[in-house]
């Protein structure tokens, strides 16, 4: 879904959703979250 989300320009979104996978998953789930919101880079001000 985050994946989806930045395909069609909502970085927000996209970041929320993967920290809320960081708070409440685990595993490669988490994994994947953390990897992609550091492929991401920082959250624009």
């Amino acid at each position: 879904m985050a994946r989806t989300c930045l395909e069609i320009g909502r970085e927000a979104a996209a970041r929320e959703l993967l920290e809320v996978v960081l708070r409440e998953d685990s595993g490669r789930h988490q994994a994947a979250a953390a990897d992609m919101l550091a492929r991401m880079g920082p959250a624009a001000a």
